[in-house]
């Protein structure tokens, strides 16, 4: 299906291939999904510079994740290997509250404990 949009962005470059399908809405996140795959990975993205910092990362080119406070705190205890890997951090909480704020402060009625439907 995504090879007949032409809204999406193509790129095949040194292995990687992606498929970044912008979407244009007022939110404080570049939102552009993002399916890529380098070799035997396949990537599932919120955006295309996510997937690009991976391969920095993966190459030695930039520091990833392991690095940080936050990862080394909640993986204590976690066993090194495995077959996938999910990773949510305070950033995603974070910014889904800006991104309520954003809606609640647009809709008539902001006086109101809960919106009208």
């Amino acid at each position: 299906m995504l090879k007949d949009n032409p809204q999406v962005i193509k790129s095949d470059e040194g292995g990687l291939r992606m498929r970044t399908m912008p979407i244009p809405l007022p939110l404080p996140v570049a939102l552009r999904p993002t399916l890529a795959r380098h070799a035997d990975y396949l990537f599932i993205a919120s955006n295309d510079e996510l997937v690009k910092h991976m391969m920095a990362v993966k190459a030695g080119k930039e520091n990833g994740l392991k690095t940080t406070a936050e990862f080394k705190r909640l993986a204590q205890g976690m066993p090194l290997d495995g077959n996938s890997f999910n990773f949510v951090g305070q950033r995603l909480s974070d910014t889904v509250q800006q991104i309520q704020k954003s809606v609640l402060g647009r809709m008539p009625g902001r006086g109101m404990k809960y919106p009208r439907l």
